[in-house]
């Protein structure tokens, strides 16, 4: 599959302050990922991160391809629309077939 987002060294925070750090993930095209932890652990920091509406201190961030640190958030949107424009369509059914076990989604 191809590679969806990719995020390399990111810190981030408010002001001066650096609420999240060390950040390395690499998510490929259909994979999810799940940000779990307790009240004030930076899951909401590192989402607003990745849109553009926090401060970057340090990292990278890249969306099917497209260098997204330097870009405003409503730069970021637009890089997304255009992603998403790009990709072939799906079918409901996988969507549907994931809800529960089954070979579709690779829990038989």
């Amino acid at each position: 599959m191809a590679e969806l987002l990719n995020v390399q060294g990111l810190r981030s925070g408010y002001g001066e302050a650096v609420v999240v750090q060390g950040i390395d993930l690499t998510l490929e095209q259909g994979q999810s990922l799940a940000l779990l932890g307790c009240n004030g652990n930076g899951k909401t920091t590192l989402l607003n991160t990745l849109v553009g509406v926090t401060r970057r201190h340090a990292g990278r961030i890249v969306l099917a391809g497209v260098d997204l640190t330097a870009l405003a958030p409503h730069q970021r949107a637009a890089a997304e629309r255009d992603h998403r424009r790009a990709e072939p369509a799906h079918d409901p059914a996988d969507h549907a077939a994931c809800r529960g076990a089954g070979p579709r989604c690779g829990r038989a």
